[in-house]
């Protein structure tokens, strides 16, 4: 039985129009039943969580139809923060849930489908201070089949994206504590390690500065990987430099040895946070540019050339400021789906969902959130051109202070509307 404990309004914002819709947030021990809108065939919000912090970090559609979510939760835990894995049907209605973790903060990154398992990373905290980079197997059903976890003594790492060779096996990416240098961690298709230590990138005797990797992808060449990251230099051991977009290959049997790399920004501060791999070997980038302390939206068009990447086009939309892209997907037009966090004064943040044309030009825009803190980090588009975009709402209501976040899905029509 749902019991109504308290209300959050939803905005749905657009240059021309402000709906405001009165929501009723139902608690439960988890929201598999929740309705947070009366829905349409097509379109639908739902939550997912308790009674504390659930915020999602990764979404993928598995073949089934329905879709996985994989974050952390203060809900559902042995202590601190666990893994919080979801699966939804078609509808977004909860299937099962799974969680892993210890006593410390225990955080799940990135996950893939893989043979109909899931195939999950993030990082497991060892108790004894250190936390590990570990990769985790789930069944179609929900059940833990294997797991693996990788230490280097003294340092923290933190995945932040996993990916499933078409010849089997995966690599892991993510970046160590501080964001100085990152690493690739290379598995076969039963978790065992396929060299013996991880390839370390950006850091060398000399090196000083930050590199922060946050996808991984296979190339047609099967000795060779993609990496987008967020790289800056120090000139001195206190001031860095700006930070810019960076996109690099890297050959998987030599550590540390690259080949093409391109960086993109400008003297501010470029920050990748995500990016895709086109039908013509490109790639799409995107990220944030940070000027006199505003954050705006960023993305940009690259692909392989010669000596390295080139910069087809790249856009700064100066249009948005407080904007931030979190992910983006190329839709069935050719033109691009954006997931963003736009800054809302006196109202938190809210979860953005913009297209843009082939080019890059913003084509429409929608918002949605609540008066806290909202953020839209994961877009799909789906059969029929709807599109589902995956994050975090907040609710101003539990123990948590300053409100509690759940994982949310939010699915449109196919021009971003809560309708059919």
């Amino acid at each position: 039985m749902k019991t109504i404990v308290g209300f959050f309004k939803l905005y749905l914002r657009n240059p021309v129009t402000l709906l405001h819709v009165l929501v009723p947030f139902f608690l439960a021990s988890c929201y598999d039943e929740n309705d947070l809108v009366k829905q349409s065939e097509v379109t639908f919000i739902k939550t997912y969580g308790g009674v504390g912090v659930d915020v999602m970090n990764d979404l993928i559609q598995s073949s089934d139809g329905g879709y996985v979510l994989a974050g952390y939760s203060t809900s559902f835990s042995n202590g601190g923060k666990d893994w919080f894995i979801v699966k939804t049907d078609g509808s977004g209605n909860q299937l099962w849930q799974t969680n892993i973790g210890g006593i410390g903060d225990d955080e799940a990154r990135a996950i893939v489908e893989s043979n109909g398992n899931y195939a999950v990373t993030g990082f497991l905290s060892d108790g004894s201070g250190d936390q590990l980079a570990s990769v985790a197997i789930i069944s179609g059903s929900g059940s833990l089949i294997d797991s693996i976890s990788y230490n280097i003594p003294g340092r923290n790492l933190s995945p932040n994206d996993i990916f499933h060779f078409s010849y089997g096996g995966y690599m892991v990416v993510g970046s160590f504590s501080g964001g100085q240098s990152s690493f690739l961690i290379d598995l076969d298709e039963s978790l065992g390690f396929r060299r013996d230590s991880v390839e370390i990138l950006g850091a060398t005797d000399t090196y000083n500065g930050t590199f922060i990797g946050q996808r991984v992808f296979e190339t047609s060449d099967p000795d060779k990987v993609v990496v987008i990251s967020t790289s800056g230099f120090r000139d001195d051991p206190v001031n860095l430099q700006s930070t810019n977009i960076t996109i690099e290959e890297y050959f998987v049997n030599g550590i540390g040895l690259k080949g093409n790399g391109k960086s993109f920004g400008d003297t501010n501060s470029n920050i990748a946070n995500s990016g895709g791999q086109l039908f013509d070997e490109g790639y799409i980038l995107c990220g944030s540019t940070i000027n006199n302390g505003v954050a705006y939206p960023t993305l940009v068009r690259s692909r392989p050339a010669s000596s390295q990447f080139e910069e087809l086009w790249s856009k700064v939309f100066l249009e948005n400021p407080g904007e931030n892209i979190l992910d983006v997907s190329l839709a069935s037009d050719g033109g691009y789906l954006l997931a963003t966090s736009r800054e809302i004064p006196n109202y938190g943040s809210d979860i953005g969902l913009i297209k843009t044309d082939v080019n890059g030009n913003i084509v429409w825009q929608n918002f949605f959130g609540s008066s806290l803190d909202d953020t839209g980090i994961e877009v799909i588009e789906l059969e029929g051109g709807q599109i589902l975009i995956g994050g975090v709402i907040g609710f101003d209501i539990g123990s948590e202070e300053g409100g509690n976040l759940k994982m949310c899905l939010i699915k449109t029509n196919k021009f971003g509307e809560l309708k059919p």
